[in-house]
């Protein structure tokens, strides 16, 4: 919970990447201690485990984001852009 915290302030300009990337560490870290309690494995094979799982998810969303930013376009859609 505690991490999605810290991403909630990643949208502050020149240090939301800080934020951000601290969230990352810290939802890893309590991915490895949940799965490594609860499964009983080894810490290098909860590791594992949770980096397998985050890349599935990583993997998912930017997935949806091509699908869904595709569907976008072809509707007529336009999207956001930084140019005025």
């Amino acid at each position: 919970m505690r991490a999605r915290l810290l991403s909630l302030l990643g949208f502050i300009p020149c240090v939301g990447w800080v934020f951000r990337i601290a969230g990352l560490v810290l939802s890893l870290a309590a991915g490895v201690l949940a799965i490594r309690e609860s499964m009983e494995f080894g810490t290098g094979r909860a590791v594992v485990t949770a980096v397998i799982g985050w890349l599935v998810y990583i993997a998912a969303t930017i997935t949806l984001a091509v699908v869904l930013g595709g569907a976008l376009v072809a509707l007529g859609c336009s999207l956001p852009t930084l140019s005025q």
